[in-house]
């Protein structure tokens, strides 16, 4: 465009004007990149939570066997559990407040149709923690 104008094929106003219309079909097509990219993203971060309820699942069910070791045991918590802070609220009771890496507290796959599942199902976030009272002397939590 600019070797045109220079050469003086098409006039200064012309020239610019195409190139603020590219520039302009440049910008779009920029922002519908990202939204692309956004919602890739936001599919991915579905699937995992997905494949995480399976994977827990299963999970759960295997540590209650006896012969789950505890490496195995650990090594799933620190996939889940982002970190623990524990704080001591008097000598008989303690407050654990769990914060997980995803939103697992209260989240939910709700289906589109629940006789048709093939219709698809979308993902209620839940909480990323969870806040538990340990009484020593009931051994209970609240």
């Amino acid at each position: 465009m600019e070797t045109i104008k220079i050469l003086g094929q098409r006039d200064k106003d012309e020239v610019e004007k195409i190139i603020k219309n590219l520039e302009d079909h440049r910008l779009k097509l920029s922002g519908k990149k990202e939204k692309t990219i956004l919602s890739m993203s936001e599919e991915e971060k579905n699937q995992k939570w997905v494949d995480w309820v399976k994977e827990f699942g299963d999970r759960i069910g295997e540590m209650k066997k006896s012969d789950f070791k505890f490496e195995e045991k650990k090594k799933f918590l620190e996939g889940v559990v982002e970190k623990i802070v524990v704080k001591n609220t008097d000598v008989q009771e303690h407050e654990l407040k769990i914060e997980f890496r995803l939103p697992y507290v209260g989240d939910k796959l709700v289906w589109n149709d629940e006789e048709k599942k093939s219709k698809g199902y979308i993902l209620k976030n839940g909480k990323r923690s969870k806040v538990l009272r340990v009484n020593l002397l009931k051994k209970s939590l609240t």
